[in-house]
């Protein structure tokens, strides 16, 4: 009965241990599906929306490109004028508000763990990422909202910390906010990672969102070691290879050691419920059976 009570721990460590792979796929723009405003005109391919798709071109470089995607606006001058145009955008009634976007897909659906924004000119403006669904009618899933911010004059990558959300996507919407900047904003490319099966990620606090609370060792250790919400620059696939090669082997390990010690009260249970006679010697329980006999 031990036996069989050991094989299927062991075939149960086996399984968690297959279940643990975490496969990781980064892509950048595929097409763009729509957009609110773009420097460039429709018959150019200088400042146009599409520069936005494939992987950066012009990253770590710093400067004004005709090969990224620049927006119509910038600072708060045009907001101020007498004509300016009254908004009717339900967003706009909010405390952020957002003067541009676009939409945007990419080849595969995932669960969104990182989205990095590749920003070579003015950097700061991003407000709003959204995650759609991949079927009919679409529905709209807020990732991360913030006020713009003034990072300076230098190449910047935007990757802040998203929400979970409960289905894959392959459609994000970007929403700019350019008031706060003194000329045009540049965007280079932008980077969504994700997995093919949901991954609870924490809230910028820190903490599991309560449905997820129920999340296992795998998990867990993730949080630990600090790589649910890494920079780019961080190499995501060699960390979570030495976490698997090396911390996640020693959970295995104090897992079958707890499983030993459950078997061996397992045993001394057995024994206690056989009677009297399991605490007797060898030799008393034979010269019984031979005198029986």
């Amino acid at each position: 009965m031990a036996d069989v009570r050991l094989s299927m721990i062991e075939n149960s460590l086996q399984e968690d241990e297959e279940d643990s792979e975490i496969t990781f796929i980064e892509q950048f723009v595929q097409d763009v599906v729509d957009f609110s405003s773009q420097y460039g005109s429709d018959i150019s391919i200088s400042y146009t929306a599409y520069n936005i798709a494939g992987k950066p071109s012009k990253f770590p470089d710093y400067g004004d490109f005709p090969q990224a995607f620049v927006m119509r606006t910038y600072g708060n001058w045009w907001n101020e004028a007498p004509s300016r145009r009254q908004d009717f955008m339900l967003q706009n009634y909010g405390k952020i508000i957002s003067h541009d976007f676009i939409d945007v897909t990419f080849d595969e659906p995932v669960y969104p763990f990182r989205v990095s924004v590749y920003e070579t000119y003015n950097p700061g403006s991003v407000v709003r990422i959204w995650a759609a669904t991949t079927s009919a009618p679409i529905r709209w899933r807020l990732l991360w909202e913030g006020e713009a911010r003034l990072v300076g004059h230098k190449p910047h990558i935007f990757s802040p910390p998203i929400n979970a959300i409960d289905f894959p996507t392959r459609m994000l919407r970007l929403e700019f906010d350019h008031s706060r900047l003194d000329y045009y904003t540049e965007i280079d490319a932008l980077l969504l990672v994700g997995t093919r099966r949901p991954t609870p990620i924490p809230s910028p606090g820190g903490e599991l969102d309560p449905k997820d609370k129920e999340a296992g060792d795998l998990t867990r250790k993730i949080m630990d070691l600090n790589i649910h919400s890494v920079p780019p620059h961080v190499d995501l696939e060699n960390t979570l290879n030495q976490f698997l090669a090396g911390d996640y082997r020693q959970l295995l390990r104090e897992l079958e050691d707890t499983a030993a010690m459950l078997i061996g009260a397992v045993e001394t249970i057995t024994k206690v419920n056989s009677g009297s006679f399991s605490c007797l010697p060898v030799s008393t329980l034979s010269t019984h059976i031979y005198y029986k006999s």
